[in-house]
């Protein structure tokens, strides 16, 4: 038996919503609608990706070119959901689709996941790891729940970054300076009165993004890869790069000691365990930085976020099966499908960019051959 895909980038604002009926912005609506088939390019032969109708000289082109087998749903009952990540939202979205409550999480479960996707999860996991590690990575926030904790904190320490708790991508991020505090924190006061609390760490000066991605099942974490990204200044997504993992290793290696983010790495499973105790299953995408300390020094910030869902990290480890030689992905906003002109051989981007999703949508993926 196997799945079926569900594109949902409005993940995250379903999970700060927390409701089944959470009305997604806009943009992430046209967002989900350009990408709904980039599944495609992730699942196996036998599943299925949901999505509104199909461009079938797009699809034949591609599963031609690329030897991709997996196709749009085709309505059989007995394929397992695979969402982007799992949410009240969500699984509405699935009910609306004709599954019943036996094949779907219930609200407890839900509302399990949506406790362990808060921030205060990075926390811990940065604490438990620093507790394991022999070397010293860059230090733990801390969990604040009221507007003058944070002011008193931010006065002592006015070069932080403040962060709502159901956030990715740069959202929910706020940079503070000893000129902002007053703005820092009334921004930060209608988060802590909808979400409860924000985290607070110190900033740092950011030398390059990875992430480690991993599938937890059953107790047992199996990590799935590297990814290696660009975000800009304000924390939102650029870019991956895709290539194999000897190479993605090779590049992480010149900026850190890769024997720390071996160690991270191996210590990871263990703290994930403590963690997710009874409430998860499914992909984790963690987040991570190289940073540089006031003193110059280079330090892991081993856990900027957790997310638990799928991320373009994930998309990115897929493509690597279908370039021949380091490539970007990243998003465009409008469609741009007509300018992509890729020249494919055996199944491989040989050089060009090629549109991962079809003509006529808001945004275009876009893996462009360097």
């Amino acid at each position: 038996m196997g799945d079926l895909w569900m594109f949902f980038p409005g993940h995250d604002i379903a999970l700060a919503d927390g409701r089944a009926g959470v009305t997604l912005p806009p943009a992430a609506v046209r967002l989900q609608r350009a990408g709904e088939l980039l599944p495609l390019w992730m699942g196996a032969p036998v599943d299925r990706v949901a999505c509104d109708g199909v461009n079938a000289r797009w699809l034949d082109g591609i599963r031609r070119d690329f030897g991709i087998e997996m196709l749009p749903w085709d309505h059989r009952p007995d394929l397992s959901p695979r969402p982007w990540g799992w949410s009240k939202a969500v699984r509405r979205v699935f009910e609306n689709l004709g599954y019943q409550a036996d094949m779907l999480p219930s609200d407890a479960e839900l509302d399990r996941i949506r406790a362990l996707s808060h921030r205060r999860s990075a926390l811990r996991l940065n604490a438990e790891l620093q507790c394991r590690l022999d070397f010293e990575i860059w230090p733990t926030g801390i969990e604040v729940f009221s507007a003058d904790e944070l002011h008193s904190l931010l006065i002592a320490h006015p070069d932080s970054v403040i962060k709502a708790p159901w956030s990715s991508s740069g959202r929910g991020i706020t940079f503070t300076d000893s000129a902002h505090i007053d703005q820092a924190v009334q921004r930060a006061a209608g988060t802590i009165r909808r979400q409860g609390s924000v985290t607070v760490e110190h900033r740092a000066r950011r030398v390059t993004d990875f992430a480690m991605l991993f599938d937890y099942h059953l107790g047992a974490t199996e990590y799935c890869g590297l990814s290696m990204f660009s975000t800009s200044d304000r924390g939102q997504y650029c870019g991956n790069i895709v290539d194999c993992q000897s190479e993605l290793e090779s590049l992480l290696s010149q900026q850190t000691d890769i024997t720390q983010v071996n160690a991270v790495r191996e210590a990871i499973p263990a703290v994930l365990d403590s963690i997710f105790t009874d409430g998860y299953h499914g992909p984790v995408g963690i987040d991570m930085m190289v940073v540089e300390s006031e003193d110059g020094r280079r330090m892991l910030h081993a856990a900027v976020e957790i997310n638990l869902r799928y991320t373009m990290g994930f998309v990115a480890l897929a493509l690597a099966r279908f370039v021949d030689g380091r490539s970007r992905f990243a998003i465009e906003a409008g469609d741009h499908t007509a300018g992509c002109v890729a020249r494919v051989s055996n199944g491989l981007l040989q050089s060009g960019r090629l549109a991962l999703n079809p003509p006529g949508g808001d945004f275009t993926f876009v893996l462009e051959r360097q």
